[in-house]
C-alpha cells in the first residue's frame, strides 16, 4: 500500500472516531425516587448536586443536604429564597436528575415538601 493510500485510510479512520465520539452529545434524564405523597404540599424545594467528568463522579448527594437547601417553590416564576427556616421536614417527592454534555455532566437530587 502506498504512503498516500495509508494516509487517506488513517484520516478516514480518525474522522469516523471523531464523529462517533461526538454523536452522543447530550443526555438528560430524570428518575423519580419516591412516589408523590398527596398529603404533603410541595411548598419548598431543595437540591444537592455533584459533577461527572469522563464518567467519573464527584460529590456526596444526600437527602439531608437537599432538604436543608430549601427555597419557596413557585410555578410561574423563578424560585424565591425564603427568609427564615428553610429545612424541609416532610417529603412530597424526590427526583434524581442527570445532565451530560459530551464528557461533562451534573447530577442533582431534587426534593419537594414542606
Amino acid at each position: 500500500m502506498s504512503n498516500a493510500g495509508l494516509r487517506s485510510k488513517l484520516l478516514r479512520t480518525l474522522a469516523v472516531i471523531a464523529l462517533s465520539s461526538t454523536s452522543a452529545a447530550c443526555i438528560n434524564y430524570n428518575v423519580r425516587l419516591l412516589p408523590d405523597d398527596a398529603a404533603v404540599k410541595p411548598a419548598l424545594a431543595g437540591s444537592d448536586c455533584g459533577f461527572t467528568l469522563f464518567g467519573l463522579g464527584g460529590g456526596d448527594l444526600t437527602f439531608e443536604n437537599a432538604m436543608k437547601a430549601g427555597y419557596i417553590e413557585e410555578t410561574d416564576q423563578e424560585p424565591v429564597p425564603k427568609t427564615g427556616p428553610t429545612q424541609i421536614s416532610k417529603l412530597h417527592s424526590a427526583e434524581l436528575q442527570d445532565l451530560v454534555i459530551l464528557f461533562f455532566g451534573m447530577r442533582c437530587l431534587e426534593v419537594k415538601g414542606e
